[in-house]
């Protein structure tokens, strides 16, 4: 194909004059990170990052890497920049099996993988957030085996052992575009730094997905297919006819999720990622008088607002988790 050619030389012509600018700025800061990486011993440490601003599924992967190593009696430390959370300085959200904070102070991908980890049992984990990912393994990783960064890839200011690198098969790679005028942090060739690629929602754009394996299979890197799963709806649904909510970086797969389960959508509430939702918002959805499907992120969210307490019952968990093709191949590369 010759679009991989273009990519493969990376012919910085196809970037407009703001693209290059940005991409200019995030090499300079990669690079005096890179200068000052921190190396910890003894520390196993593995990066869950993406190309693109969000949407992925790293919070899902993050969850399977760190039930994996709970499984294999190792402590796991899993430190996040907490965005969108109000906490001002370094946070410990969750440990010993017990949440610490609300979703609304760490953030809601924090506290949902603390809250998804505590509902399967595991306890010895801990959750934490800040601006400077050396600060939280030197204050909270004494006494971890694993360290699991979460989108880290375009900070190495910590040295890892292994990057793993996501891209949603949803992505045309004909059509990426840098940041302002895409969502993607820097072009394909970024992938050639990875050591383990995932290419996620799989099944749902095939002609996507051949292209991505042709990229992947010139760049000669590692990589492997995977699905968002449903693992329950909670509570479960008896009615067919469902609102549908949510505010999350990829909403088509959720819609088509949803769909997926025969279930008639009356009326879609589509907002931006990690949106905080208010009472008047929450009020005009209840009107529909129908059981209201949101996402586990959303659920973490909503948990603190008052109108969804006194209305809890309406409310339906789509829970998903992520299956990986070759689980054990991928587990061997990453951690062999």
């Amino acid at each position: 194909m010759e679009f991989i050619k273009n990519y493969m030389t990376y012919n910085s012509r196809k970037l407009t004059l703001l693209e290059k600018f940005y991409f200019f700025l995030h090499k300079k800061v990669y690079e005096y990170r890179l200068k000052n990486q921190v190396h910890f011993e003894g520390k196993y440490i593995i990066s869950v990052g993406n190309l693109s601003a969000g949407g992925t599924g790293k919070t899902p992967l993050t969850i399977l890497l760190a039930q994996y190593f709970l499984e294999q009696d190792k402590s796991v430390l899993i430190c996040l920049r907490g965005y969108k959370g109000t906490f001002k300085d370094n946070l410990l959200v969750s440990e010993q099996g017990k949440i610490l904070t609300t979703s609304i102070v760490s953030g809601d991908e924090a506290y949902l993988i603390a809250f998804k980890l505590i509902e399967n049992k595991y306890k010895n984990f801990k959750v934490v957030c800040g601006k400077k990912r050396e600060v939280l393994v030197e204050k909270y990783g004494k006494d971890c085996d694993i360290v699991i960064l979460d989108d880290a890839f375009q900070n190495p200011t910590v040295a890892r052992d292994k990057d793993i690198v996501l891209i949603d098969v949803n992505d045309d790679p004909e059509n990426i575009r840098l940041i302002p005028l895409g969502r993607y942090r820097e072009p394909i060739e970024a992938l050639q730094r990875a050591d383990a690629i995932l290419l996620t929602r799989a099944k749902e754009n095939p002609k996507n997905l051949e292209k991505w394996q042709s990229i992947l299979k010139e760049f000669q890197k590692p990589y492997f297919i995977s699905e968002h799963t449903k693992e329950e709806i909670v509570p479960p649904l008896v009615e067919k006819d469902v609102v549908l909510v949510c505010g999350i970086g990829n909403p088509k797969s959720f819609v088509h999720s949803v769909r997926s389960e025969n279930l008639n959508i009356v009326k879609e509430y589509v907002f931006e990622d990690h949106h905080t939702f208010t009472n008047l918002e929450l009020e005009q959805i209840l009107k529909h008088n129908k059981p209201i499907v949101t996402t586990d992120k959303d659920w973490v969210r909503l948990l603190y607002n008052p109108v969804f307490l006194q209305n809890r019952n309406k409310f339906h968990r789509y829970s998903v988790s992520l299956r990986i093709n070759q689980f054990n191949q991928f587990i061997k590369l990453i951690y062999g």
